[in-house]
């Protein structure tokens, strides 16, 4: 039997050399080459296209490109369909304290009190959900309020005592109407005994706010006075359905993520169809699109505010434990735009930097949106009443989010509701005595106060650990690629070091003593 020996990485000379004496003509020393296994290149490769793999498409970005796919069976739509109920109204009235000192002209100017917060919780419920071809969705977004009463402090049965606001609405929008209109209304107005003042609950003020002449004009003409109750939140929240289509979808993409494409079918505000500000790219504030960056500019859209607000980038900030972004609402977003021509808000006689034109939103009442307090404003509208007192973090807007996903982690919407009254003359002196002046009516904050648990520690997954544990890995895998390949060059190298033939022939049997001898010796 032949015996075959094999040059073995790390034997030393001496023992090869023992081996060949012993083993003589039975030995064949030609040796054999050793290559690394291909196993430990297979391996390497492996390792490492797991790496790439896992560094184009990386867990982070497979969980919010699956988000904005809205699959109906998977969180994000679920949140998206039933928002959290953690949103805030809080309404804020504005109590005239002097009238008759104002009549009387012992004060030249109205004094105000703000009265408030009354606090409502406002639920909001997407429904008749429709996904349609073009990577749009189309739903119904219902709004509906709670009073709060363990958080109020304000009894809703408590009287105020407010200007007759259906009254003097209906006296401004005629305020260019012939002279026999006006004396036709002064008679009415005395008539039906309207004043120009009146003490009402402030439930009925929120709810049911009237006077005859508004009761009488909406049963005679009520294609020009459509309503007969004014009352605050009845106005705002009936019939609050709107059907509004919003983007989705890869083929959108993470930019157009929930943004509006239309809102009651038209891509241009209610009753602002010759404006050139429109609907597209705005959001309802539920969520806003993926990836916001410091340049990002957020578009803010609600229907009793009658104006897409925009919100710019202000400040690094940290809130439920996540870095996130802070957008503010700019000073400037009430005031007058360039060219003249081109500002939808300016109203019928180009409104002072401060107040934006409601009146094509609401049936042409002449009323005007401003930030609360007039804060902001130029120095005229401060100084029609007394009392007010603008202060820019009880009276500004803003929105914090998570930058990647676009979820919002707190945010505050706040605006005032003010009626303008043009000159009244032709009226009585009670009513011509409000004239060229602008009177606050209330002011209203719809604040978002955090996110539910379960999408805290989602986002802090996601967003917190998920990046640097991802990272990690990706490091590991291709550490141990490295590795594998490393032990493949080395033993491929050492086997053909030592891949160097001592002799081909074999050992005769008469010289075996002789180099038996030779091997005691050694």
């Amino acid at each position: 039997m032949v015996l075959r020996a094999q040059i073995v990485t790390g034997r030393g000379a001496k023992d090869l050399f023992i081996m060949v004496i012993k083993h003589g003509p039975n030995l064949d020393l030609t040796t054999k080459k050793k290559v690394g296994p291909p196993t430990l290149l297979l391996k390497g490769l492996i390792y490492a296209c797991f790496g790439v793999i896992l560094l184009i498409w990386t867990p982070f970005t497979l969980i919010l490109d699956e988000r904005i796919r809205m699959h109906t069976s998977l969180p994000a739509y679920i949140w998206w369909k039933s928002p959290p109920e953690l949103l805030y109204l809080k309404a804020h009235v504005f109590n005239y304290t002097n009238t008759e000192a104002w009549f009387a002209g012992i004060d030249e100017k109205l004094n105000v009190v703000d009265l408030g917060p009354i606090v409502y919780m406002e639920y909001l419920r997407h429904t008749n959900v429709t996904f349609n071809d073009n990577s749009t969705i189309t739903y119904v977004a219902n709004h509906t309020t709670e009073y709060l009463p363990e958080l109020n402090t304000i009894d809703l049965d408590d009287y105020i005592t407010v200007p007759n606001y259906p009254l003097l609405s209906i006296l401004s929008y005629l305020h260019d109407a012939p002279i026999f209109t006006k004396f036709a209304m002064n008679m009415l107005k005395l008539r039906l005994g309207s004043k120009v003042f009146v003490n009402v609950t402030v439930r009925d003020f929120l709810w049911n706010f009237s006077d005859p002449i508004m009761k009488l004009a909406n049963e005679i003409v009520p294609s020009l006075v459509p309503v007969s109750n004014i009352g605050v939140l009845s106005r705002v929240y009936e019939n609050f359905a709107d059907v509004v289509t919003m983007y989705y979808g890869s083929e959108s993409g993470h930019e157009r993520f929930s943004l509006i494409d239309k809102f009651s079918g038209s891509e241009y505000l209610p009753n602002y169809k010759k404006c050139k500000d429109t609907l597209v790219n705005s959001t309802e504030g539920v969520t806003y699109s993926q990836y916001l960056t410091k340049k990002s500019v957020l578009r803010y859209w609600r229907k009793t505010i009658c104006k897409v607000m925009e919100l710019n980038y202000e400040s690094d900030v940290v809130r439920e434990g996540l870095a996130a972004y802070r957008y503010v609402v700019p000073a400037s977003t009430f005031n007058r735009t360039y060219p003249p021509e081109d500002d939808c808000y300016k109203g019928t006689y180009s409104l002072p930097n401060g107040l934006t034109d409601l009146s094509a939103c609401f049936f042409q009442v002449p009323l005007a949106a401003s930030f609360p307090h007039f804060l902001h404003g130029d120095d005229i509208i401060k100084h029609y009443v007394t009392g007010l007192t603008p202060n820019e973090s009880l009276h500004e807007s803003f929105v914090i989010a998570e930058p990647y996903s676009g979820v919002p982690l707190e945010q505050v919407a706040r605006s005032q509701s003010n009626l303008i009254m043009h000159k009244m003359s032709g009226f009585g002196k009670d009513i011509s005595k409000f004239s060229e002046t602008v009177l606050p009516m209330f002011w209203l904050e719809y604040h978002q106060i955090g996110i539910p648990s379960n999408i805290r520690v989602f986002l802090y997954i996601v967003t917190v650990l998920l990046t640097p544990l991802q990272t990690i890995l990706i490091g590991a895998l291709f550490f141990v690629a490295a590795l594998y390949v490393l032990k493949f060059g080395k033993e491929t190298a050492k086997a053909n070091l030592n891949r160097v033939p001592f002799f081909d022939n074999r050992i005769s049997l008469a010289n075996v003593k002789e180099r038996e001898g030779f091997l005691h010796s050694v």
